[in-house]
């Protein structure tokens, strides 16, 4: 929230404290939103990017939440000279000097760590059951797994834990352990989803003030803005540089950092609690989500397939070739015996290689359909998968009229 935090304090004149929280406050992305937008738009993208995506909305909205939690316990810190801790959480106030930053640190262990730990212990026996129940029709099945995920919220929540991450893996636990029945409930799921989402925004709105809203856009426009196009990037690139994505991959991750209901909702905390300008930390809220869901939620497409990160349907011919090449080529050939048919360089490391270990290594991460490398003046890419190996190869080699017809 640092790079968004700090723009923010200039723009509306405020303490920093308060643009630090409204930093916390617009950090959570929405993949689920941005997946129906693909889908909508007959987007796919490759595995690696939309895991990323999905680990990074399931990850982020716990954090954003501890952080707007633990920037409202400082904020009251400094306005009433104690720490509430029914708004930081049950970490402890801890007198002194001190106790304000022992308690945000407390609470960061207790949110995280109860949370990890009922998520994964509670997912165990939850998939158990839910692979020894008799078949039953998909919407009961849907509403067991919500009765599930309230009771481990709640749960989690009594503790002192942080029930979103807690949730989160409960869930991760029941679509790996009981693929077969969760898969079944998954429209069922899907349905519900939007309706709350929908009656979500419904009650938010209530909240809104046209008139209010209009007196902060133009500096809220100024905190979208350095939203999307610097403290998003830089994080992406910081985050996922060391993991060698590629770099129209980190590109596409930066710019799809799409806003949805959480930021408005973490937008309401400030005004239960009682901060000082927290209908001004809401309505900028509220605009930054807007511009958020306008710009970056009708470009999502466009930006997939500018930056080539979408993969192409199977009967897709021309769109595959494009992607892939001409040529298809087994991922156990081998690579000598390719390099020498096409006249391209062999490398050193790939001598006795397959074409696909070669790949593999070269990557140096784990290998997903549309990963492309370079070798001289042809361009390999992973086509299919078999687990983590590389099955089959797409070529493009220049000159391919000629390579075709030799």
């Amino acid at each position: 929230p640092r790079i968004t935090g700090m723009p923010a304090t200039l723009l509306l004149e405020m303490d920093w404290r308060q643009g630090m929280l409204l930093g916390a406050i617009v950090g959570s992305t929405d993949a689920a939103a941005v997946f129906a937008l693909l889908k909508n738009s007959g987007v796919r993208l490759n595995e690696r990017v939309a895991a990323t995506l999905e680990i990074e909305s399931g990850m982020n909205d716990p954090m954003a939440i501890y952080l707007t939690l633990a920037f409202i316990g400082i904020i009251m810190r400094a306005v009433t000279g104690t720490t509430p801790t029914e708004v930081v959480g049950s970490a402890g106030g801890g007198g002194g000097s001190d106790g304000g930053g022992f308690s945000v640190l407390m609470t960061f262990v207790q949110q995280f760590g109860w949370g990890i730990a009922v998520g994964l212990l509670a997912g165990l026996p939850a998939a158990a059951l839910m692979r020894r129940l008799p078949d039953a029709d998909p919407g009961i099945t849907a509403l067991l797994l919500m009765s599930l995920g309230l009771a481990g919220v709640a749960a989690t929540g009594l503790i002192g834990g942080s029930g979103f991450l807690a949730v989160y893996l409960l869930g991760m636990m029941l679509g790996n352990r009981a693929t077969e029945r969760t898969t079944l409930a998954l429209g069922a799921m899907d349905g519900y989803a939007w309706l709350s989402q929908a009656v979500m925004f419904l009650l938010l709105g209530l909240l809104v003030t046209p008139s209010e809203v209009l007196a902060v856009t133009a500096p809220s426009l100024g905190i979208a803005a350095v939203l999307m196009l610097v403290a998003r990037p830089v994080a992406v690139w910081i985050c996922l540089a060391p993991f060698r994505f590629q770099r129209r991959e980190i590109w596409f991750i930066s710019w799809v950092g799409l806003r949805g209901a959480v930021p408005i909702v973490l937008a309401v905390f400030p005004l239960m609690a009682g901060v000082p300008n927290a209908m001004v930390l809401f309505n900028v809220a509220f605009v930054v989500v807007l511009v958020s869901l306008v710009l970056q939620g009708t470009t999502i497409a466009w930006a997939a397939r500018a930056l080539n990160v979408n993969l192409p349907e199977a009967t897709d011919v021309k769109r595959t070739r494009a992607v892939f090449g001409d040529f298809v080529l087994d991922g156990s050939s081998r690579l000598q015996d390719i390099c020498d048919f096409y006249g391209l360089p062999l490398p050193a490391q790939g001598v006795d290689m397959a074409l696909g270990e070669w790949m593999a290594r070269a990557l140096g991460r784990a290998p997903v359909v549309g990963d492309q490398l370079v070798l001289g003046g042809a361009a390999p890419a992973g086509r299919a998968m078999s687990g983590a190996r590389i099955e089959v190869v797409g070529l493009e080699v220049p000159g391919d009229e000629t390579a075709a017809s030799g």
